[in-house]
């Protein structure tokens, strides 16, 4: 026995195929941990401010940062700026000096 499908109920099937798909990918986007994401930037320091313990380094496009912490920087230390993706320092590190 054949059954016959109008073309309204296939509609109808599609739409909720459709919605079904789309509350699994919200419940899937909500539930993972997002990947957060850091990157790399290599600067150099251009000023050490001993009275708020703050350093301010310049990296190689000319853009400044600041972070605390002056106890083993000076002038001239090469360092490598952990961002994240909201452009704020996670960490900074020695990476050697300029000449």
């Amino acid at each position: 026995m054949k059954v016959n499908v109008g073309k309204t109920n296939r509609a109808y099937v599609c739409v909720v195929v459709l919605m079904i798909g789309i509350l699994i990918g919200l419940i899937v986007g909500i539930w993972l941990p997002k990947k957060d994401t850091t990157y790399p930037k290599a600067s150099h320091v251009v000023e050490i401010d001993k009275e708020s313990d703050l350093v301010l380094v310049e990296d190689f496009c000319g853009d400044l940062w600041a972070f605390y912490g002056t106890e083993d920087w000076m002038i001239g230390d090469v360092c490598i700026l952990t961002m994240n993706h909201n452009q704020e320092i996670v960490d900074a590190r020695y990476s050697g000096w300029v000449r």
